[in-house]
């Protein structure tokens, strides 16, 4: 684990590829990594989605689905994840690939919708 806030940027520039991340966005990332409150980052998913929404309000949007991605590795039905995937699709223009995000969270609702029936 790195030991100092320069370590800790080193790391998180090479898991992001990017050192332009404002200090608000590095401090939020500093804080899921080394918080001990916090599952590491990499076995959450609710964390990766909520680092890859700083990093949407950044205005990075590569990183953001980056994160989204992580996040639904972990937990391919995770409804925030896909839906902030279609959301940030759709801030960068790519509207096919935002429309098959939504096909998929109707898919999963489709899904649990029928689990409760039984």
């Amino acid at each position: 684990m790195p030991s100092n806030d320069h370590d800790l940027l080193v790391l998180v520039t090479n898991l992001f590829g990017t050192d332009r991340l404002s200090f608000d966005a590095f401090e939020r990332m500093k804080s899921f990594l080394i918080n001990p409150l916090f599952r590491p980052i990499a076995e959450d998913a609710t964390q990766w989605v909520t680092v890859g929404n700083t990093m949407f309000h950044e205005e990075q949007y590569s990183l953001a689905l980056k994160c989204y991605a992580n996040a639904i590795e972990i937990n391919p039905v995770n409804l925030d994840a896909w839906n902030n995937i279609s959301v940030t699709f759709e801030r960068i223009g790519r509207l096919e690939e935002a429309g098959r995000c939504r096909q998929k969270i109707a898919e999963i609702n489709n899904v649990r919708s029928v689990k409760k029936v039984k």
